[in-house]
């Protein structure tokens, strides 16, 4: 229950962590990190507040089979994972799933500078209510890497059911499987997996299926 604020570096292994209320979330903030080795954390589907992971200038890792699931998050900004400040992301070999928030990126939103890498991972059922990025959103700079991961049936009402990018990103996709994403809204404003706007963005090789 309550906020969990991360000081210094932090490895969590093995386990189950579940949400007992709307106020439990991770905060990570500068020159702290924390990993998650093999962990599943489960929102429970309380709607909160706060994304279940909220990284201030710090460091997140999240690998070797790790879960995060069911994050359900009332406001905006990333249903499970929220990065801002030159923080920094890498997932590998995990798995976030059936998270939620009402607009920009459905299970991560990233700002002002940060360094992400996602690989070997999937991300699936992931969606926004009123706005874009259903999987992903990343805006006003910073770097993106995506290697060999799914992203499959995420959903936006705009600008990108899977991955919306802005102001200056710089995003590398290689290899993977995109399918079954899609906007729900007007389609002037779609892209059923990305939409790219004032960015740089390099796509190699990967599936694109039934995006719309």
């Amino acid at each position: 229950y309550g906020c969990i604020i991360v000081e210094g570096d932090v490895t969590i292994s093995g386990g189950t962590i579940e949400r007992g209320d709307n106020s439990a979330y991770f905060l990570i903030g500068e020159g702290d990190s924390l990993t998650l080795d093999g962990v599943t954390v489960d929102g429970s589907s309380i709607s909160s507040s706060s994304s279940m992971f909220t990284v201030n200038s710090g460091t997140l890792k999240l690998q070797n089979n790790s879960t995060v699931q069911n994050c359900v998050k009332s406001g905006s900004d990333g249903g499970a994972v929220y990065v801002y400040n030159n923080g920094a992301l890498t997932i590998e070999n995990t798995t976030i799933q059936n998270c939620s928030a009402s607009s920009y990126g459905g299970a991560i939103y990233m700002e002002d500078g940060v360094t992400a890498t996602i690989k070997l991972s999937t991300i699936q059922d992931c969606s926004v209510s009123s706005s874009r990025g259903g999987a992903i959103c990343m805006e006003n700079g910073g770097t993106l890497t995506v290697e060999n991961t799914t992203i499959n049936g995420c959903s936006a009402t705009s600008y990108g059911g899977a991955v919306y990018l802005d102001d200056g990103v710089t995003a590398t996709i290689t290899s993977g499987t995109f399918s079954e994403n899609k906007t729900t809204g007007i389609s002037l404003y779609g892209g059923g997996f990305i939409y790219n706007r004032a960015s740089t963005l390099t796509i190699e090789g990967g599936s694109f299926l039934n995006n719309s």
